[in-house]
């Protein structure tokens, strides 16, 4: 079964705001198109097992169901909805 992947406002936002921070503050243009590919094909991969992934062990996202997939240097967290 596949399952939709679908990123909310502010993870876009996120995404596009890593993808600025590496460009123009630390001016590694072909590091941020990288890490920015790397995310993007790390999330879409979601959208087949999607459970690989741990929950978190904090509340109240535990409670949530909310899980954590590292990508480089940073975290995505998201939720499985049926």
């Amino acid at each position: 079964m596949k399952y939709n992947v679908i990123l909310e406002t502010t993870a876009t936002s996120d995404l596009h705001s890593i993808f600025d921070y590496i460009t123009d503050v630390l001016k590694e243009p072909n590091t941020a198109a990288r890490i920015f590919s790397i995310m993007e094909e790390k999330i879409i991969s979601l959208s087949e097992l999607p459970h690989r992934q741990s929950i978190v062990k904090d509340e109240p996202y535990k409670s949530m169901g909310v899980r954590w997939l590292p990508i480089e240097n940073y975290t995505a967290f998201y939720i499985i909805f049926f």
